[in-house]
């Protein structure tokens, strides 16, 4: 038994000494590997990489798929000729190099990244266009995303405008467009990112360690519920680094850049977007021949003015085609809400490590509703974005 034991170093990638505000995919990354290899370790395990938002945590990130661009090593960027050593010295990334100053680090390190990108000429290099191609099913969306976030002032999605939040056609080829350069930089910085990571990563493995987010499958039932194979819904675990269907028994592995492997017989989905898209359609479906119901008990909480959140006790919650139906509180409450009174529903996974809820509400007052039977709140809401589709189709047509 003994033998086959194996230890590591949880380090995570910004900790890594650097000069330039953050840690990163520089030589110290690899002097890291050379530090575990001499110490007789065997992982190397990190933090999440994605693309951290607002307050910066490694686990509230804009994407699944995409890499933080703090970690692109801008030395990296100086032995290619798209920067100067002089250049990044000039910028001001923080006093104490023993903590990251993000807010100097976002203005400093953005800044470096976008005069790279300017001097690349990257439209000529055909590996970044190859990696415009294969990565199309995420890439195309996620820069568009990030994109137009920057034409809005860093705003949050839901207060963009409506044809643009809404996805419109004629908004999405206008802003495609009229940002082509911003999204190209976006698209870049993915390349470059993808590029040195996977440097780093060939390195670690040809030297005996292995680099892991072991636990990047968890809580992944929470928007992939529906099984592929069997059709169950409900079923499914995520742990680790796999899915498995409890029903049935098929098993998926999820792969550090976010590919789906099944571990036997057919791949149904290789990603995780095109998966969630199948839920989509399956939803609509109901919707549309009338099958889709949501019907349970629930434990409610309220917020009042926005002011604070109050338990208030039990109820149940219906959802179909006519909106949503809260009641509870020993018949006090009766809450009901048309499927055009919002465009999109806020529903959260483990909300403040409580449990999964379903808010609906309006201005005066939101309803927090608790599923009690571990329901999948990922399918109420594509239901309630599917319908408003429906409803405003329908008004249009009319």
């Amino acid at each position: 038994m003994g033998q086959n034991r194996k230890c590591g170093v949880l380090l995570p990638i910004s900790s890594l000494p650097s000069k330039y505000g953050i840690g990163c995919f520089d030589k110290k990354a690899y002097e890291f590997v050379d530090a575990l290899k001499e110490a007789g370790q065997s992982y190397w395990q990190i933090l999440p990489l994605g693309p951290t938002s607002y307050g910066d945590s490694p686990y509230q990130s804009f994407s699944t798929f995409a890499g933080n661009p703090y970690f692109i090593s801008l030395e990296d960027l100086i032995e290619e000729g798209v920067l100067t050593k002089k250049e990044c010295d000039k910028i001001d990334f923080g006093e104490d190099e023993t903590s990251v100053d993000y807010a100097k680090l976002y203005e400093g390190r953005m800044f470096l990244l976008r005069k790279a990108y300017e001097k690349s000429d990257i439209y000529m290099d055909a590996e970044f266009r190859k990696f415009q191609e294969e990565e199309a099913w995420w890439l195309k969306d996620y820069a568009l995303f990030m994109a137009v976030k920057k034409r809005f002032g860093g705003i949050p999605w839901s207060e963009w405008a409506e044809d643009i939040r809404l996805r419109w056609q004629n908004a999405l080829d206008y802003y495609r467009e009229e940002m082509y350069f911003e999204i190209e930089f976006q698209e870049y910085l993915q390349f470059k990112f993808r590029q040195q990571w996977m440097k780093l990563k060939a390195y670690a493995n040809e030297n005996g360690i292995q680099i892991t987010d072991g636990f990047r499958a968890d809580g992944l039932e929470r928007i992939l519920y529906k099984c592929p194979h069997c059709g169950t819904e409900g079923e499914l675990t995520g742990k680790g680094t796999g899915l498995t269907c409890r029903h049935c028994g098929k098993h998926w592995e999820l792969t550090p850049i976010g590919d789906l492997a099944a571990s036997e017989g057919e791949t149904e989905f290789a990603h995780v977007p095109d998966w969630y898209r199948w839920e989509r359609e399956q939803v609509r479906r109901e919707l549309e021949d009338g099958t889709y119901k949501l019907d349970i008990d629930v434990d409610i909480a309220m917020m009042v003015d926005f002011k604070a959140i109050y338990k208030v006790g039990q109820g149940h919650l219906t959802h179909d085609r006519e909106g949503f139906t809260l009641t509870g509180c020993g018949g006090k409450l009766r809450y009901t809400q048309k499927p055009t009174a919002s465009y999109g529903l806020y529903a959260d996974y483990y909300w403040y490590e409580i449990a999964d809820t379903i808010c609906i509400g309006d201005n005066r007052c939101l309803y927090y509703c608790f599923p009690k039977a571990g329901y999948p709140v990922a399918k109420t809401r594509l239901a309630a974005e599917e319908l408003y589709k429906l409803c405003k189709t329908r008004a249009l047509a009319k």
